[in-house]
């Protein structure tokens, strides 16, 4: 996890893992500031000094500095960083380093890892993340961490994951390029994300 938590007492275990990510993309001081703006974005949607920054208001701040599309692409390259870093520091307590997983055929392996990943994440953000095994692809739908009556609930928050995923896909598949996209934006009440991972690498 990212070394210094006590700079950080307001961000939850997954928003420690965004910033722990993006701290390599755009530097110490670069993170410093967005943590700042998310306090304040944290504080004005729960009305409270008390509440949690979370990924979701990480992204926003991020968009703030960054504009729209810069700082979901800072969002999706600190995803691919950050599966590295957990992988680094939980990866043998996730189960992902075991013989026996590592052994198992390819896709087998995949879905095995997703599940995995999912409990691991439902843990760090409290929410629920489900995967789904279909005919071409994997289903990963994972509750928004967002606070109840944010007015930025209806904006996608799902770039993070993507490359959380993405990179995930890379190395369980030994460096194969499996696609991933959001087929729907978190729902009207901002609720979850829900996002298809293709069976067939390209």
């Amino acid at each position: 996890m990212i070394s210094d938590t006590a700079t950080y007492p307001s961000s939850n275990q997954f928003g420690l893992l965004m910033l722990e990510g993006a701290r390599e993309i755009i530097g110490q001081a670069g993170v410093n500031a967005v943590v700042n703006r998310a306090q304040v974005l944290c504080r004005k949607d729960s009305k409270t000094n008390q509440a949690t920054t979370n990924v979701g208001h990480i992204q926003s701040a991020l968009e703030e500095f960054y504009g729209q599309r810069g700082g979901q692409g800072v969002a999706l390259r600190s995803g691919r960083v950050s599966f590295n870093c957990l992988l680094r520091t939980d990866g043998k307590e996730i189960g992902l380093m075991e013989l026996n997983y590592r052994m198992l055929p390819s896709k087998a392996r995949i879905f095995i890892g997703l599940q995995l990943l999912a409990q691991k994440i439902s843990s760090m953000i409290t929410k629920t993340v489900k995967v789904e095994d279909e005919n071409d692809a994997w289903l990963w739908r994972m509750e928004n961490d967002l606070q109840p009556g944010s007015e930025r609930l209806t904006q996608n928050r799902c770039h993070f994951i993507i490359g959380f995923l993405q990179e995930y896909l890379m190395w369980a598949s030994g460096g194969k390029y499996h696609h991933v996209q959001e087929v729907t934006q978190a729902d009207e009440n901002g609720q979850f994300c829900l996002i298809q991972l293709e069976k067939n690498s390209l």
